[in-house]
């Protein structure tokens, strides 16, 4: 089982212990996906993170995706079956968190990743807490030499993509000495 499904199936087990609300979390993933170059704990804290925000920004009863694809491969995302082109050479690795909840205002976007920055309100329950979720999440991201970018619409929900270096011997051999190992995702 893949780091990403492991993670989707413990929130999935976590929203409904908790009896928090009913959510679906999905988890689509490419099926010839090569290993990331990463912390495999740190990414499980980052998703772990981001799945806790669209569960907390969404809607009862909606659908989370956690989707996981080469980079630089052309995919289509259709009834939970990943196409992609037969394209070489894939150098990175992406997983995107989506969730089609409330969204995030356009003015707000560019400071998402910023320390202790709250998003309004959902109208239906309170939000808990501090703000930093998001900051730990790109600093996270960053030091294993990777990106973390948002796409939203208010009222249509937000998907945060993070792409992390695929491993090859040639990192595999520059970074032997750093935390990162290699990673099914």
């Amino acid at each position: 089982m893949s780091l990403c499904q492991r993670v989707a199936r413990q929130m999935q087990d976590r929203v409904e212990i908790q009896a928090m609300a009913h959510f679906t979390i999905q988890c689509l993933s490419y099926v010839r996906l090569p290993m990331a170059w990463a912390d495999e704990h740190r990414v499980q804290q980052v998703l772990e993170n981001l799945l806790e925000n669209a569960i907390k920004y969404s809607p009862e009863g909606g659908v989370i995706e956690l989707l996981v694809y080469p980079t630089d491969r052309s995919l289509a995302w259709e009834d939970n079956i990943i196409d992609t082109t037969e394209e070489q050479g894939a150098s990175q690795i992406s997983i995107t968190v989506r969730d089609h909840g409330i969204g995030i205002p356009q003015w707000q976007q560019s400071m998402v990743f910023e320390p202790f920055l709250r998003l309004p309100q959902s109208a239906s329950r309170q939000i808990s807490g501090v703000g930093l979720g998001l900051y730990i999440a790109r600093k996270l991201i960053e030091a294993m030499h990777g990106t973390i970018t948002l796409k939203s619409s208010s009222g249509q929900g937000t998907s945060i993509t993070l792409t992390l270096p695929i491993a090859t011997a040639a990192t595999s051999i520059a970074t032997a000495q750093s935390t990162t190992d290699k990673v099914l995702l």
